[in-house]
């Protein structure tokens, strides 16, 4: 049966073939070697360069009444009858009044949020913020602090999420709800006591905290809890929206 290939037999008159071969597969080795030992370290001072620019970035995502209120009286009216039915009403002006209904870590809770709430009479759209930071003038120790910060604010943000949503589904108390609040800001406050002490490079994460616990104290109070004004969960809403969009501008 003939072969699909031809047989190659090695004679001894090539052996100077084998040589030449076995030089350059040495040379081929050693410049491997040398890769290794000193273009690998210069590989590994780039990665760290590239990690010590790290950028916190984190996506919200906010339900806003779909209209372009030019009169601020107009915009407050609307914004306490989106209240009294227990979203945030907080306005922002974007060469007009916007009015902020709730706001999500999810983008797809926001459309669906977004499109029940829709009427015939009035329709709603979601908006994307960014909390957007970025380390690479802060040394090893100054990012991990900087990034501890901001995770500690995103852990809190979802808790206090998670607490006007078993409110409004019933499955806690007004009271219970304002006493997780309460243990919420005094962990907050804690908190910035210790960043208060970190340098300038902070300044703007400091003032970010400042209207966060500032937020807190207000979504604490007891008078809150009277639901004839606004439920409690508008209060609590109210209280995310303003600490996300302060956060937003660090």
């Amino acid at each position: 049966m003939k072969k699909p290939y031809r047989e190659v037999k090695i004679r001894k008159k090539g052996s100077k073939k084998a040589v030449l071969w076995g030089f350059v597969c040495f040379s081929i080795f050693s410049f491997v070697l040398f890769l290794s030992f000193f273009v690998s370290p210069l590989l590994n001072i780039a990665k760290i360069a590239t990690t010590n620019t790290h950028l916190y970035e984190k996506s919200y995502y906010f339900v806003l009444l779909n209209t372009q209120i030019t009169s601020k009286s107009d915009a407050q009216k609307e914004a306490q009858n989106i209240k009294a039915r227990g979203g945030a009403g907080v306005l922002i002006f974007q060469n007009f009044y916007m009015i902020l209904v709730s706001c999500y870590q999810n983008k797809s809770d926001a459309e669906k949020i977004c499109a029940s709430l829709k009427t015939e009479e009035k329709s709603f759209l979601v908006q994307e913020h960014k909390i957007c930071a970025s380390t690479k003038n802060f040394g090893e120790d100054e990012q991990t602090k900087f990034l501890n910060y901001l995770n500690y604010f995103e852990t809190k943000i979802q808790d206090i999420y998670n607490i006007t949503n078993s409110l409004e589904k019933d499955e806690t108390s007004q009271i219970s709800a304002n006493l997780k609040i309460k243990n919420i800001k005094f962990e907050t406050q804690f908190v910035c006591q210790n960043l208060l002490k970190e340098n300038n490079k902070f300044e703007k994460l400091k003032n970010a905290f400042l209207s966060f616990e500032s937020a807190l104290e207000y979504a604490s109070g007891s008078q809150n809890l009277d639901a004839g004004i606004v439920p409690y969960s508008s209060v609590l809403r109210e209280m995310m929206c303003h600490s996300i969009l302060s956060f937003c501008e660090i």
